[in-house]
């Protein structure tokens, strides 16, 4: 269910007592085998799983446009089996998802095959900030979580792009 981030903590009030919220986050754009896997295998720590979409706003900050807008994205990860919630994060100014987690305050939060213990030492990985937050309430991160990276959304976007020009010469 795609619900407004703000609706979270009431939702969490009123459906989710004593039940293990799980989160990971991402932009998805586009979303990729990589990223299934890291969905998927998030569920395996608790009982709801929610995922953040990095929003269009973060994406253009990051990128310079979105391939595919949030809107999208967050439909199709909400068709992947076992996703409960979906959120957008749409924070024109933020270098991490601190804020969604704040609302959202998962029990456990879940990195990609990518992301380990040292990228929380990486001042541009956003990581540090994250986590210190989880920790200060209590919940904990699980690192690694999904298939290792071998597939990169940029990569596949750039393959396009020089694909599409090789064609105009």
């Amino acid at each position: 269910m795609i619900i407004n981030l703000q609706d979270f903590p009431k939702i969490r009030k009123e459906k989710l007592q004593g039940k293990t919220v799980v989160a990971t986050s991402g932009y998805f754009d586009p979303i990729h085998p990589g990223h299934i896997s890291c969905i998927l295998e998030s569920q395996k720590f608790g009982d709801v799983m929610v995922v953040i979409i990095d929003g269009d706003t973060r994406a253009i900050n990051k990128k310079g446009k979105p391939f595919i807008p949030a809107t999208d994205r967050a439909e199709i990860v909400d068709a992947i089996k076992g996703v409960d919630y979906v959120v957008i994060h749409e924070d024109p100014n933020a270098t991490n998802c601190a804020e969604a987690i704040g609302i959202i305050r998962p029990d456990v939060f879940a990195k990609g095959g990518d992301r380990n213990d040292k990228d929380r030492n990486d001042p541009n990985s956003g990581l540090k900030v994250e986590a210190d937050l989880i920790e200060s309430y209590g919940g904990r991160i699980e690192y690694g979580v999904g298939k290792d990276k071998v597939w990169s959304s940029s990569n596949y976007l750039q393959e396009w792009v020089d694909f599409v020009n090789s064609k105009e010469s």
